[in-house]
């Protein structure tokens, strides 16, 4: 089972860095910080960079698909499909395609009281260049297109609901 060390570290030197008075503002951003960068959200970015080495050896033209499930702020399924385009003696260049869509089994989190939900739909089109004797990714372009938003469940029984458009 991996594992990941140093991750309270890692928050304390940001929460550090932003110069946050003690009280209630360095609490939120303390509070965001566990829910963003925590060791099970580590864990589900280093899995995703893995994601688009094949299980085989591929040639030009080849396809292979991954779908990761991502928690925290905003829990999304996404099912990425990768293409060998090219290759030379120094490089591969990888299509990326897929959808992203709500993650079937996220639980709302839970911030300053607050219960939230979040749900998105979209697609992600990009390139990726990787370096073939180390498997070093050179250069990463891609384009995400989201739809969605998030509810807030207010402790009084009232919610909030903000709808979001997202490229990135």
């Amino acid at each position: 089972v991996p594992t990941v060390e140093g991750v309270a570290e890692l928050q304390e030197t940001m929460l550090d860095a932003m110069n946050l008075p003690e009280g209630p503002q360095r609490e939120a951003a303390e509070e965001a910080f566990k829910l963003q960068f925590n060791e099970e959200m580590i864990k589900q970015m280093v899995a995703a960079m893995g994601a688009m080495y094949p299980d085989e050896a591929v040639s030009r033209g080849d396809a292979w698909e991954d779908t990761m499930q991502m928690s925290g702020m905003t829990p999304m399924s996404i099912t990425t499909n990768y293409t060998l385009e090219d290759f030379d003696d120094a490089t591969a260049t990888l299509g990326v395609t897929g959808n992203i869509g709500p993650h079937p089994d996220a639980e709302p989190v839970v911030m300053n009281g607050m219960e939230m939900d979040a749900e998105f739909n979209g697609t992600q089109t990009g390139q990726v260049v990787m370096d073939r004797a180390s498997g070093w990714v050179i250069s990463s372009v891609v384009d995400q297109d989201l739809e969605g938003g998030m509810t807030m469940n207010l402790p009084d029984g009232q919610s909030l609901a903000l709808d979001m458009m997202i490229t990135s």
